[in-house]
Formats: C-alpha cells, structure tokens, sequence
C-alpha cells in the first residue's frame, strides 16, 4: 500500500522490480503482514535490495510492527547502477508480526527501484539472503 498519490508505483519489466516514482519527498510502502501469521520472536532480520535510478545511495527506514509494539532502524543501500542489498536487525521484536513499513528518503522526482524484501532468522541467513537477492536481482 502508498498512501495517496505519494509515488506512481508500477512494474519495470526492464529491471523486473517496482518502479516507484516518488511524488514526494521520503514516500513509505506498507506491507500488511497480520495474516502471514510470521513471529517477530523468529524473524529477527529484514534484507532488503533496491537501487536508485540515478545510482546514488539509497536510505531504507524500515518500521516493524510487532504484537506489543515498533522497531525501527535505518539501512543505507549502497550507490550503484546495480542492485544492492542491506539488513537491518530487530532484537527487541516479539510476537506475532503486524506490518512492515518502508519509508524510502528520496527527493520527489527521483525513482527508485525496490527488488525485494526477505526475512529471515539468523545473521548468516541475512548475508546470505542479500548475496542472493543481489545475485537474482542483476541477472536481467
């Protein structure tokens, strides 16, 4: 979900990702999650693998909803004209998992192309979820 005419979102077959066109300056994706039915207690690690269109540094807050509450941390993607990917950690996260909120701060005007987002349990999954998210997201 984005809110209002924050962003045109679309399909880019070309980099076969969402094509997010923001309208606004620092636009948040909203992933409901409630009936996923996923445990913040096991999924402790969010990747996430995007890239900016002009190939500058991309910065990710992402807000996890939980049960009993928010975590919130900020990833930077580096710049690049590929995809890259980074994980932000939630230790504080318990019960069940409600939504995951993206905010992406870009200025309106700019497009951003957001491949993925996986979660996992363990640091080494996360590494190696982003080698593979990277890995499958420049194969095009």
């Amino acid at each position: 979900e984005i809110g209002g005419g924050d962003a045109k979102v679309s399909y880019s077959e070309k980099e076969k990702a969402a094509e997010i066109a923001l309208k606004k300056d620092n636009v948040t994706l909203t992933v409901d999650m409630q009936s996923a039915g996923l445990s913040g207690d096991m999924f402790k690690y969010i990747t996430v693998c995007a890239k900016n269109a002009n190939g500058e540094a991309v910065k990710v807050t992402v807000t996890y909803t939980y049960a009993d509450g928010t975590c919130e941390k900020t990833v930077d993607i580096l710049s690049d004209a590929l995809f890259n990917a980074e994980t932000a950690k939630f230790f504080d996260a318990s019960g069940e998992i409600v939504s995951i909120a993206f905010t992406i701060h870009a200025n309106a005007g700019e497009t951003v192309y957001f491949d993925s987002f996986v979660l996992t349990p363990t640091l080494p999954a996360a590494e190696n979820a982003e080698a593979v998210r990277v890995g499958a997201a420049n194969l095009f």
